[in-house]
């Protein structure tokens, strides 16, 4: 056990220091240690299932949640200040036989957010505006990645994702701004969606140009400007010609009769 304030000091952001302290004396969360590796999350082992927890909020350490679809794996990194559900249910499992498998990069640690400290959070609402805050920064990180796989080449997908992930965890150095995490070119296909071997090509030619430097302990250095400004084209609205979203109605009417596999193939 230990104060979630001093696990995670950027939640007291927009705490005073009367609350901040009313919170560290208040707010004690279990700490689980995961191990580098696979992470099955049985409700032994961390916390049982539930809609009353808020979830896992990590504190230090990586991991990987990759969602598994026919023959692609994608994967999203999570890191400190991150909370995560991963008991939740992915999507609707009735029409998307996708699944979502968990894995520690790293040793991490994970402060247990469970029905307990979630009753008493009700206290300290701008704690939940600060983990609100993270959700949203996260749903926009995947908005980001959504772009960069739509990039035509994928040479610029690895450039324009390397550039993404040091807007998080890169730091500059006197040679250019270093992304310290020692993806290999299987995960950056994994992050752009592309396969191996033609990110390999595409480091290659990256490397040969000048704009991307692997060290030898398989991190990345970022050499120039950062990458992604919109050009004169993708800043033009064009607004939609149909009406995107159809009264249920109009659809029941349009909708045929019967569905066999007749009309499958037709439409």
């Amino acid at each position: 056990m230990a104060p979630l304030i001093d696990l995670d000091p950027d939640l007291a952001a927009l705490l005073s220091p009367t609350s901040a302290e009313m919170a560290r004396v208040q707010l004690h969360a279990r700490v689980a240690r995961l191990a580098k590796g696979a992470l099955s999350f049985r409700p032994d082992e961390t916390v049982t299932p539930s809609a009353r927890h808020l979830g896992l909020l990590i504190v230090d350490g990586l991991i990987a949640a990759e969602l598994l679809a026919r023959d692609v794996v994608s994967i999203e990194l999570l890191g400190p200040g991150d909370l995560v559900r991963p008991w939740q249910p992915f999507g609707d499992e009735a029409l998307l036989q996708a699944d979502v498998r968990w894995s520690a990069l790293s040793d991490t640690r994970v402060a247990v957010l469970d029905q307990r400290i979630t009753a008493r959070l009700g206290h300290f609402p701008e704690i939940y505006a600060v983990l609100i805050e993270r959700l949203t920064a996260r749903a926009q990180r995947l908005a980001v990645t959504q772009a960069i796989c739509q990039l035509n080449r994928v040479d610029q997908r690895v450039l324009t994702m390397l550039w993404h992930l040091a807007g998080r965890w890169g730091r500059i150095t006197p040679h250019g701004t270093l992304v310290p995490l020692a993806l290999s070119h299987r995960m950056l296909g994994q992050l752009v969606g592309a396969r191996r071997p033609t990110v390999s090509t595409a480091c290659g030619d990256l490397a040969r140009r000048g704009e991307v430097v692997r060290q030898p302990d398989g991190t990345w250095l970022l050499a120039g400007e950062p990458v992604g400004a919109p050009d004169g084209r993708s800043s033009r609205f064009v607004a939609p010609r149909r009406r995107v979203i159809r009264p249920l109605e109009d659809q029941d009417r349009h909708a045929p009769a019967v569905l066999g596999g007749a009309d499958l193939a037709g439409s």
